[in-house]
């Protein structure tokens, strides 16, 4: 209760701190469609974006970050955003200041209400019902090496990686009757990847049961959970993590396709339960979708 105490005063600070203008750009109704929608593309949001923000108001986004997202979570959202400086070297629109912060419905007055924060490579929901904060999903965060051959990887592409080694070696240490299993194509389609405007059907799992694994590669898979179940702050993170124990061994599935050997060449990993659902695609693009 205290936490959540904390994020509603962060986030009615925030809204005390804009003009009228602003409140136009920044506050909409819970009922807005446009809540239900996330994005990974580098395009311009409905919201009140951080580079027309005020140095205090940026002050009040981060503090509202940090009452939601663990140390590492933190770190790696504003490593993502810091990359996008580097991809504007290149690229009209992109830069740490292209994100924008959405708030749906009125913080401590109406039953229901959410913020959202997102821009290129990241896409981040928190949804409330009597103050309490109920869902932090959808979460996007992605990241994609773009620099030279021999120039440092940038800051959030690093913070990413470790979900990516983990999930390659998980694959690497199956027997050749869990890859049969696991492996659901030779290569990466763009019929695997779910993106804005396009929803895949998953009322199928695919790939090899969890309960298929011998219990070393059920340490691994579980360290891949809490990659992406750990940029929460603690007491959300657990809820993210009990939901894979609570769904049960038979009824989570890992699934793989493309390269399995390569340490950068094209895969996509799938991880689906009943009630969650955690994905990576090549570009090291990762999320949380469900």
């Amino acid at each position: 209760m205290e936490k959540d105490n904390d994020r509603l005063f962060h986030l009615q600070a925030f809204i005390s701190s804009l003009s009228v203008e602003e409140r136009a750009k920044t506050l909409f109704s819970y009922d807005d469609p446009e809540r239900l929608t996330w994005a990974r593309s580098p395009q311009a949001r409905k919201g009140f974006a951080l580079k027309d923000m005020s140095a205090s108001q940026r002050q009040i986004v981060d503090a509202m970050l940090k009452s939601v997202l663990s140390e590492k979570g933190f770190a790696s959202a504003k490593a993502i955003m810091s990359d996008q400086d580097v991809l504007a070297k290149h690229e009209e629109g992109l830069g740490a200041g292209y994100f924008w912060m959405a708030i749906y419905g009125e913080p401590g007055i109406s039953n229901q209400w959410a913020w959202r924060l997102g821009g290129h490579h990241l896409s981040l929901h928190f949804t409330y019902v009597d103050n309490k904060l109920i869902s932090c999903m959808p979460a996007f965060f992605g990241a994609e090496q773009t620099l030279p051959a021999g120039d440092p990887q940038e800051a959030g592409y690093k913070l990413l990686v470790a979900r990516r080694d983990l999930a390659r070696e998980l694959v690497n240490s199956l027997n050749q009757e869990q890859v049969t299993r696991t492996v659901i194509a030779a290569r990466v389609s763009p019929s695997l990847v779910i993106s804005e405007g396009k929803n895949l059907i998953l009322d199928k799992p695919m790939g090899l049961p969890i309960s298929g694994l011998a219990e070393n590669q059920r340490a691994l898979f579980f360290k891949l959970i809490e990659e992406y179940a750990g940029v929460f702050e603690a007491a959300i993170a657990r809820v993210q993590f009990d939901k894979a124990k609570i769904a049960g061994l038979k009824k989570i599935y890992f699934a793989w396709a493309g390269n399995r050997n390569e340490r950068n060449a094209e895969n996509y990993y799938r991880i689906q339960g009943p009630n969650f659902e955690a994905r990576k695609s090549s570009g090291l693009s990762s999320n949380a979708v469900k």
